[in-house]
């Protein structure tokens, strides 16, 4: 087969995998297609050209065949200014020789290869591109041709980056309240606490140092814990205004307020102290101030070796704690306030709960983006949930966590192919072996992070069935916690009356007859009784019809 012939077949192959993406693009935009190059099939050239990704075919060379109007816009260039030129010209000089390595991977025994790639797009933002290279060969086992396509997964690196920097800080905000509850001594609770924000939070040192209000206004480091905490010796701790610009710890005494210093390794020859940072391989650094009432009695300061660390959601977090810090502190201060522990004990449980929550909330609103055929899925499955341990008279602690285990059961999911969970029609055996998974990544996102419910268990065996057919560890029957069958069983209901992409919605009455048949079976019998009594004889209905419609 000639270098034509596979590409119409490649091409053909595109088209039925891809074709509802370029149903979809054409519903929103009325406008024709730009007529393809003459030789071009019409229909598959169109096709080709609604796709996001980037596609091209080229010789071993680097030669350029074809591409289509993503890879020209992503360079900025028409499409047929880069037919003739070399795919390699595109790539980045230090990185052709790799590439091209890459490549000679490829063989008649080894038709596909997938690699990812940094590249710069037209505006000369860096993006990291998932290539999949397909070869084809002439009779002898040459190499004649490569079918390329790379899709742009900078976005989901980033909001797994995200994800991974928020789930860090809470671990360490909630490692960091517990050594605040259980402290009574000052210096232990300041000293775990740049203990938990180095060992936890992944930075290389934390200090804490306290304004003396003496004629020299000396800063006192009363607590400290990292590398490089020599850094101390050189810095001119004195807190009077003539020392702000000099010293962000000094700043963030002086004014109240946060103090971010970035990219320390490109401002050498500003201050002594960013000279003396950079030494020892800190790259940025904050400051933020610990109030009492109206007074600023000292300062925390935390540095990395990271020229972008912390982002928003840290310098949010990280203001939290440090006003746990300055009441922490003021408690321990006071035999009067240590009477209030109790009361403070209960309000640092409920914000660490309100933000677990909030954290939940934002997990799940980060899988349902990404398949919007299951977009509100999770708060419904929470709400029968809810309604079924209720109603099975668990304590409110425990219908808590099945409230936050179901929003998140599914969380797993953000690994999984957006292609192959919005893909009409059934799964094939290999493709659900990607989706099976999902509980186990689901599990080992959310382990990390300190929940005072079995939040990543419930997560881990929602799929499990009673009878050991279920996944992903087979559990039976009393292995399974009894948080993970209500979820089970809920999931399973608004699954079957929730339009799918492979199936039409099914009437509730038919979704409960066929969790009955499964009653002792796959399903907790007690839960199956409780979730037919509040359909049939309490009249159950979700609080808000999200998402897709149901039957």
């Amino acid at each position: 087969m000639d270098g034509n012939w596979a590409a119409l077949v490649f091409s053909l192959l595109l088209l039925a995998l891809l074709g509802s993406v370029a149903l979809w693009r054409r519903r929103r935009s009325p406008v024709s297609a730009p007529r393809p190059p003459a030789g071009e099939a019409p229909i598959l050239g169109a096709v080709l050209n609604d796709l996001p990704d980037l596609v091209c075919r080229w010789r071993p060379d680097g030669t350029l065949l074809y591409v289509n109007d993503a890879f020209g816009a992503f360079f900025g260039q028409p499409r047929n200014a880069l037919v003739g030129r070399s795919f390699f010209e595109l790539v980045p000089g230090g990185r052709r020789g790799r590439m091209q390595s890459r490549l000679e991977m490829l063989s008649a025994s080894q038709s596909m290869l997938a690699i990812e790639e940094r590249l710069f797009d037209a505006q000369g933002k860096e993006h990291l591109l998932a290539w999949k290279h397909r070869g084809l060969f002439d009779a002898t086992g040459g190499l004649s041709e490569i079918q390329s396509t790379g899709r742009d997964v900078t976005g989901t690196l980033e909001q797994a980056h995200e994800l991974e920097v928020t789930s860090r800080i809470l671990r360490t905000l909630s490692r960091c309240n517990s050594s605040l509850v259980h402290a009574t001594e000052e210096g232990m609770l300041l000293n775990e606490v740049c203990r938990h924000i180095v060992e936890t939070g992944g930075y290389r040192m934390a200090w804490v140092g306290y304004a003396e209000r003496t004629q020299e206004k000396v800063i006192r480091p009363v607590a400290l814990h990292g590398e490089g905490v020599s850094l101390l010796d050189e810095l001119d701790l004195s807190w009077g205004a003539a020392h702000e610009r000099n010293c962000p710890t000094c700043q963030a005494i002086l004014t109240g307020e946060a103090n971010l210093e970035r990219n320390l390794g490109q401002r050498m020859g500003e201050a002594p102290w960013i000279a003396a940072a950079v030494k020892r391989g800190f790259r940025s650094l904050l400051a933020v101030p610990l109030i009492d009432g109206d007074e600023v009695f000292g300062a925390l300061s935390i540095l990395s070796d990271d020229p972008q660390a912390f982002e928003p959601v840290e310098i949010k977090l990280l203001l939290e704690l440090a006003q746990d810090i300055s009441y922490g502190v003021r408690s321990l201060r006071s035999t009067a306030e240590r009477l209030r522990l109790d009361d403070l004990r209960i309000e640092q449980a409920r914000q660490i709960q309100e933000t677990l929550v909030e954290m939940v909330k934002a997990m799940t609103l980060a899988v349902e983006q990404r398949d919007p055929y299951t977009a509100g899925h999770e708060t419904r499955v929470s709400q029968l949930a809810v309604a079924i341990a209720e109603k099975m008279g668990l304590s409110p602690q425990q219908v808590l966590g099945v409230r936050l285990g179901a929003l998140v059961h599914d969380i797993g999911k953000i690994a999984i192919p957006s292609e192959i969970l919005n893909r009409p029609g059934l799964l094939s055996p290999t493709e659900m072996a990607l989706i099976r998974p999902h509980p186990q990544i689901g599990h080992d996102i959310l382990s990390g992070i300190h929940f005072p419910w079995p939040v990543a268990e419930m997560v881990l065996e929602h799929h499990e069935r009673m009878d050991g057919s279920g996944y992903p560890k087979g559990l039976k029957d009393g292995a399974i916690r009894i948080e993970s069958r209500i979820l089970a069983v809920a999931d399973a209901v608004d699954a079957g009356v929730t339009h799918r992409p492979y199936r039409p919605a099914k009437p509730i009455e038919t979704v409960l007859g066929e969790v009955e048949m499964q009653r002792g079976k796959g399903f907790d019998e007690q839960v199956v009784d409780t979730c037919l009594t509040l359909f049939r004889d309490q009249g159950f209905e979700w609080q808000e019809a999200l998402g897709p419609e149901r039957t």
